[in-house]
């Protein structure tokens, strides 16, 4: 395979990494907010999802 092709994979593939990486993060961001409206503390879901506090509150 021509390394034109390989570059463009690669890039493809980083891009893709990206997209999974975002997309979990903005999943996690949907249940900590949905956590939050059903009456757990910050603190209670800091704990429940093992994330940082000050990620939480923000």
């Amino acid at each position: 395979m021509s390394a034109i092709y390989e570059y463009g994979k690669r890039k493809e593939q980083k891009g893709i990494e990206k997209g999974r990486k975002e997309g979990k993060k903005e999943e996690k961001e949907e249940i900590i907010h949905k956590l939050y409206e059903s009456g757990m503390t910050p603190e209670e879901i800091s704990k429940r999802l093992k994330t940082d506090l000050e990620k939480i509150k923000k």
